[in-house]
């Protein structure tokens, strides 16, 4: 038996595309489990809590080709999920998205490189977060104010 197609799509997956107003959304939950979202309802925000664990100069990057910067080590009671996106982190209105693990592998632990350059722009007292991807996140991790006074 033939299937009618329309548009070169078979018809049951045509009529799976058209019965849904919008495509479905995958976002993980509080506990980093992706689960669909149904994206006619308003989103509630995730807010993780964390600390600013150091503030480090760094006389050469191997990631700044091994140029002078700036090392800041966030840590969450929970963990920073991997995810097909860029980590980012916000200071202010300023965003930085050069990052990585420690070299233990922890996800609970994340390590943000800035340029001498870029750290000299961040300013005292503007608040710190964390996100997944430029565009405003349903889910952020929240440091407190920036102090600069902290560097090591």
């Amino acid at each position: 038996m033939r299937t009618r197609s329309r548009g070169g799509l078979p018809a049951y997956l045509f009529l799976a595309l058209t019965a849904t107003s919008a495509a479905p959304q995958v976002a993980p939950d509080a506990t980093g489990v992706l689960t669909f979202v149904d994206s006619d309802e308003p989103q509630q925000k995730i807010v993780h809590k964390g600390k600013i664990a150091a503030l480090r100069n760094v006389k050469s990057s191997k990631v700044l080709g091994d140029q002078p910067g700036v090392e800041i080590e966030l840590s969450s009671d929970g963990k920073f999920p991997v995810r097909n996106e860029l980590a980012i982190l916000q200071i202010g209105e300023m965003q930085f998205d050069l990052s990585r693990y420690p070299d233990d592998g922890s996800t609970s632990t994340l390590i943000f490189t800035l340029t001498a350059e870029e750290f000299a722009k961040t300013v005292n007292g503007d608040p710190v977060t964390v996100q997944y991807g430029r565009e405003e996140a349903y889910e952020i991790w929240e440091f407190g104010p920036f102090d600069k006074s902290r560097i090591e």
